[in-house]
């Protein structure tokens, strides 16, 4: 879809605005900016592409395979009342499905099945087996085991905000807003579970209060509150990490998954603008308090490795359930 960019609408010494049009934050904490709404205004959108419009992605083999992406939303705002009080609520949401292509080792037709005698091994090693997709080597030019296959991808993006703008006096403003977020990924898995899938839950809370202490000086204070929720899980069912070596593609995302990890963070901040003849003065402050809390173990799952011994091959190792090394 290719990069959104949205336009810095003001540029301030005391405010970097590094890769700002492109999502950033900056290095610096933002204070909200006072917004009111003078008449009622809205809308409602909708759009949708597929790949009957679309040319044939470049890593994209074989026919072409289905993809679909869905946004919509809406943005509403007025006054609330009088016309010293107004607000703005706005929501968005975005679906993707499409296939990613991809590379990747698989056991031969005569590695399909276990090998072990206990029957409790074998068990396990078909169950591990079963991961693998029932697609035989198409690229074996490169590698007699390597396949060239597609696996589907959804991603799920929704947002919101909500805004209040009080102008109390001509001389005070006060401002609050809330912003939400939660973003879902349902990672492609050429080899069942492959990749963990992701989930985001960004929030913000802004207050803001403007005051003209005359008419050359601009008082503005500030708190924001900035919640980051993030969880990168293993999909259900899925077990321990499995490791052949190089043999063929590995089980399970890696071993330091899953992750569950959240952050807040409490930043007050302070400015003063002062207009001279032919210049303007900025200066202020900030306090931030940064709290993270986080679940992660390395080797949480558990790793099986099968490895080159006993006068066999890893993959052969691993058809037979003889296990090299176990780390939990």
């Amino acid at each position: 879809a290719g990069a959104r960019v949205r336009p810095v609408a003001e540029f301030s010494a005391v405010r970097p605005n590094y890769a700002y049009e492109l999502g950033g934050v900056g290095r610096s904490p933002q204070l909200l900016r006072a917004s009111r709404q003078s008449g009622y205004h809205g809308e409602i959108y909708e759009t949708h592409n597929n790949n009957v419009l679309n040319a044939r992605t470049f890593f994209q083999v074989g026919s072409v395979e289905p993809s679909r992406m869905n946004q919509y939303g809406f943005r509403f705002g007025g006054p609330m009342g009088s016309d010293k009080l107004s607000f703005l609520v706005t929501g968005q949401e975005t679906r993707e499905s499409g296939f990613v292509n991809g590379n990747v080792l698989v056991p031969l037709p005569n590695e399909r099945a276990s090998t072990a005698t206990d029957p409790a091994i074998r068990a396990l090693i078909d169950s591990w087996l079963a991961l693998y997709p029932t697609e035989l080597p198409n690229r074996t030019e490169i590698d007699p085991r390597m396949l060239n296959t597609n696996a589907l991808q959804k991603i799920r993006n929704t947002v919101g905000t909500f805004r209040l703008d009080w102008n109390r006096s001509e001389r005070h403003r006060l401002s609050a807003r809330y912003s939400y977020g939660d973003n879902f990924i349902d990672s492609f898995e050429l080899v069942i579970g492959q990749n963990p899938n992701q989930r985001l839950r960004p929030q913000t809370l802004n207050l803001a209060s403007e005051h003209q202490v005359s008419d050359r000086t601009l008082l503005r204070v500030g708190f924001n509150y900035l919640r980051r929720k993030v969880h990168v899980l293993v999909s259900p069912g899925i077990g321990p990490n499995v490791n052949v070596s190089r043999d063929i593609r590995s089980l399970g995302p890696s071993f330091n998954f899953p992750v569950r990890r959240m952050g807040n963070d409490f930043e007050y901040l302070a400015q003063v603008s002062t207009s001279l003849d032919d210049h303007q003065i900025d200066w202020g402050g900030q306090v931030q308090r940064s709290q993270l809390n986080e679940f992660q173990a390395d080797g949480a799952r558990g790793t099986f490795s099968f490895t080159r011994n006993f006068g066999r091959t890893a993959i052969e190792n691993f058809v037979a359930g003889a296990l090299t090394r176990y780390t939990t």
